[in-house]
């Protein structure tokens, strides 16, 4: 109210980010993690990370994996996530000031060593390009630690390796690179529309019949640099 005056400011709400008759291969898989949640935390699925992803979210924005929003929900929450360790795995932390390296030349420095080394990820390499030595490397590791699959939602990565099936590394992989939405259907799972755990932990108004404009996460503004 503004004196005698009733003033429509709107309200605040969560709301979920995809509409349901989104095709996309984001919201796809994104309706495929509830089911695969459900089974890591009844331990009929072990889900696993490893030192090198862990590194990596050093170096990516906090909220790609906490949710950018106060009141956004992680259906990861509490889901057991094993870290494996690569015992080639090292890492400083320090000032640039003192001369402790970076985070990223520490990385690109592992995956020197990798090269004279390990002939999977070489191979991977050798069929994906150089661009992409990150990702072969997560998937070389994955691969010689008997992992079922690598899940991602990389699907720039899932179309480059379908595309260079028949070279011998990438068709001799025992390691299934996987989207949640092919692990889902491989395994007949059922996919749910994420706005049902709209009230999951909600300590705040649900507008469970909305969606963001669309249907995709609202972007981030971006600090301006001179």
């Amino acid at each position: 109210m503004w004196g005698d005056t009733e003033i429509d400011t709107g309200y605040a709400a969560r709301i979920p980010v995809y509409h349901d008759d989104d095709q996309s291969d984001v919201a796809k898989s994104v309706r495929f993690l509830p089911a695969i949640t459900a089974l890591a935390r009844k331990k009929i699925v072990k889900l696993y990370s490893s030192s090198e992803l862990r590194d990596e979210t050093w170096t990516q924005p906090s909220g790609r994996y906490q949710g950018y929003e106060i009141y956004d929900y992680s259906l990861f929450s509490g889901v057991e996530i094993e870290t494996v360790k690569d015992r080639n795995y090292f890492m400083m932390m320090g000032p640039s000031s003192m001369g402790f390296p970076s985070l990223v030349d520490q990385r690109k420095s592992r995956m020197s060593i990798s090269q004279n080394v390990d002939p999977i990820f070489l191979g991977l390499v050798d069929a994906l390009g150089e661009k992409s030595s990150q990702d072969c490397y997560h998937i070389a590791f994955a691969e010689k630690n008997n992992t079922y699959c690598f899940l991602t939602m990389d699907f720039k990565l899932i179309r480059n390796l379908n595309s260079r099936r028949k070279h011998p590394v990438v068709a001799n992989l025992k390691t299934k690179i996987l989207s949640p939405y092919e692990f889902g259907t491989r395994f007949q799972l059922t996919p749910f529309s994420t706005r049902l755990f709209s009230h999951h932990k909600a300590s705040f108004p649900v507008a469970w019949w909305e969606n963001w404009p669309k249907s995709g996460r609202k972007p981030r503004k971006r600090r301006r640099t001179k």
